[in-house]
């Protein structure tokens, strides 16, 4: 018991917030990858982020302690409009395919 206590009180990492921001700025302003007509890489790329990335973001992010009031604010800001964002998030997007199939449709 004593050694599952003191791997669970190492395993908190400082700075987490920022490391897996930067990591998911890093991963989104990747463009189109295009590995020539027979195959394109841009799968492989999403692929190898949903399998490989991703858990290690969201890991190394329930593993992470905030440790300074300006990572608290914006934690605490992001954590209380995420429901909000996603809750609207869904009625917008389908009324804005219902336009878009509309419009393409008539013109």
């Amino acid at each position: 018991m004593k050694d599952y206590q003191n791997l669970k009180n190492n395993n908190h990492r400082n700075g987490a917030f920022w490391a897996c921001s930067l990591i998911l700025i890093g991963i989104f302003h990747v463009p189109f990858v295009d590995g020539g007509s027979p195959m394109s890489l841009n799968g492989i790329f999403e692929a190898v982020c949903i399998i490989g990335v991703f858990p290690i973001i969201v890991w190394m992010g329930a593993s992470g302690t905030t440790t300074d009031n300006t990572s608290r604010r914006i934690c605490r800001f992001l954590g209380d409009i995420s429901f909000p964002l996603y809750i609207v998030h869904y009625p917008l997007m389908y009324a804005f395919y219902m336009w878009l199939i509309k419009t393409e449709l008539n013109g």
